[in-house]
């Protein structure tokens, strides 16, 4: 099971962090205050039997642990691009090469 975090900087200690699993959208949370190392401040399901996601500050930045219930296993998943910051670097990428700059 893939899980894939975004964490939006909504500004003035505030974060949207929204969690997508291989079905999709999960769920999401809005984190305000100043991040503690190792708090968790949420948690919630995926779509994979046994499994949920924590959302936990670690190394000064809100990240995904991904807890596996039937194995007792855990994995740190980092935020990665929003879906939309994705596109703008497909488009930018698709004008670069159609304009003959590399």
């Amino acid at each position: 099971m893939a899980v894939r975090l975004n964490v939006i900087d909504l500004g003035a200690s505030r974060w949207r962090c929204v969690v997508f699993d291989d079905a999709g959208f999960a769920w999401s949370r809005t984190v305000s205050g100043t991040l503690v190392e190792g708090q968790a401040y949420g948690q919630g399901p995926v779509s994979a039997p046994g499994a949920e996601v924590v959302l936990r500050c670690v190394g000064g930045e809100l990240v995904a642990e991904v807890l596996d219930n039937h194995g007792g296993r855990s994995q740190i998943v980092r935020s990665s691009a929003a879906a939309w910051e994705f596109r703008l670097a497909e488009v930018s990428a698709a004008r670069t090469t159609q304009s003959g700059r590399h």
